[in-house]
């Protein structure tokens, strides 16, 4: 019988290298083989990361590789290094751009992101991630509508590659902007508070002692961040992002806070602050 063990959460360093692909098992069961179904199986440790149809077909670490010599060659990005989640179920790859992305007086290190999964949840798919270079605090958005799907085929094209690219840039140039309009917004205590509760998801004030540390840990990365870049959204969010990247201990944390808890904290800061501006 093929074993699904326990699901692995914690994030792998980023390496320079991918050096383990997968390969396809038939599933038994009491020494029975399980029609139409497959074990995606790690080819160097043996892990199990899925078990699917046979007409699920997925797309190798090798051909991953190919797509992204590809966009190296293309956009002349360089290659950072490749990301594991989640035992190997999700892989990710980080391009950098070498021209600085600048708001107000900091500059950030851009990266394009191309992710593949093997666990049915997406095809390749693209994002962005940005790490200010003063304090390296992190933050990604990743596009999982604008994703190409696994088939028999999965040969990727020019035309595919340069759809990658173009939301990248797309994405790049919103995310710019986004945070030059949250530069110029001054924040006062109440919003600052309201922003604390609504990223923690802290409801009143009745509160663990867990949550309450965390509140307090938070505050303290906020002040921070305003004291060195302004009493405006833009430093209360590196308040936050400070936080998930400096603060915030967590085994599946990637590089990047792409995947995982500080992912998820810094989209609740990211739509808070949104809304503020849309109301």
């Amino acid at each position: 019988m093929t074993r699904r063990p326990s699901r692995s959460t914690a994030a792998e360093p980023l390496t320079k290298k991918l050096t383990w692909d997968i390969k396809l098992q038939s599933v038994q069961v009491e020494a029975h083989t399980v029609p139409n179904h497959q074990a995606i199986i790690r080819n160097d440790n043996q892990e199990v990361l899925s078990i699917t149809k046979k007409s699920y077909h997925p797309a190798t670490n090798e051909k991953f590789l190919e797509v992204i010599g590809r966009l190296h060659e293309f956009t002349g990005f360089t290659v950072e290094g490749f990301s594991i989640f989640q035992g190997g179920r999700k892989v990710l790859a980080f391009l950098q751009n070498n021209e600085k992305m600048r708001v107000a007086d900091f500059d950030c290190s851009n990266y394009l992101v191309v992710g593949n999964s093997f666990d049915c949840s997406s095809g390749f798919y693209t994002g962005i991630s940005t790490v200010l270079i003063r304090c390296t605090n992190q933050f990604s958005r990743m596009n999982l509508k604008q994703n190409i799907r696994h088939d028999n085929q999965i040969n990727i094209k020019l035309d595919g590659l340069i759809r990658f690219y173009k939301e990248y840039v797309n994405q790049e140039n919103q995310l710019k902007k986004t945070f030059e309009v949250w530069n110029q917004m001054e924040v006062d205590q109440r919003t600052i508070e309201k922003f604390v509760d609504e990223v923690l998801e802290i409801p009143n004030d009745n509160v663990s002692t867990l949550k309450r540390n965390n509140k307090e840990r938070l505050y303290n990365s906020i002040n921070t961040e305003i004291a060195a870049m302004g009493n405006n959204a833009y430093g209360l969010f590196n308040g936050l992002t400070h936080y998930t990247t400096h603060v915030v201990k967590s085994s599946n944390k990637v590089f990047g806070n792409l995947l995982g808890h500080p992912y998820r904290l810094n989209e609740r800061g990211y739509s808070f602050l949104n809304e503020l501006v849309t109301d």
